[in-house]
């Protein structure tokens, strides 16, 4: 970024300035200071990017916003998943998309929660087997 920098505007920059530049740790008056060459320094990774310095996708497939919201699932809908997953943790593709359809929630999104619901799980699991091994080895 600093030789960028420098490359845009034909001056060097002196070493400390590009270690403050690059940790981000300079000071509001350094910062001032060298506001407008930041400001094109930006303006020209946007145009790179291609995003509107916004943060917005202009086209490119390299967007700063997240492509998808997070689905939240309502108590009563995560409820359900529960009692499902205490009879069954790991239902076929056609029964998740019966389950998706039931609860009107997208196939993925079932999907991801039996396969983290199986992640907290054996991660609980573990937790109690290193529990015994400890109380075990006393």
């Amino acid at each position: 970024a600093a030789e960028e920098l420098q490359a845009m505007h034909g001056r060097s920059f002196s070493q400390a300035f590009i270690s403050l530049f690059e940790t981000l740790q300079m000071s509001l008056s350094e910062a001032s200071q060298f506001k407008n060459y930041f400001e094109e320094w930006i303006n020209s990774v946007d145009n790179l990017l291609g995003t509107s310095g916004d943060g917005t996708d202009s086209g490119n497939q390299y967007s700063l916003t997240p492509s998808r919201k997070k689905i939240r699932i309502d108590p009563k809908k995560k409820a359900t998943l529960e009692v499902i997953f205490n009879k069954h943790p790991n239902p076929k593709p056609l029964e998740r998309r019966e389950i998706a359809e039931s609860l009107e929630l997208p196939t993925n999104t079932v999907q991801n929660w039996f396969a983290f619901r199986r992640h907290k799980e054996k991660q609980h699991n573990s937790v109690f087997i290193s529990q015994d091994n400890e109380i075990a080895a006393c």
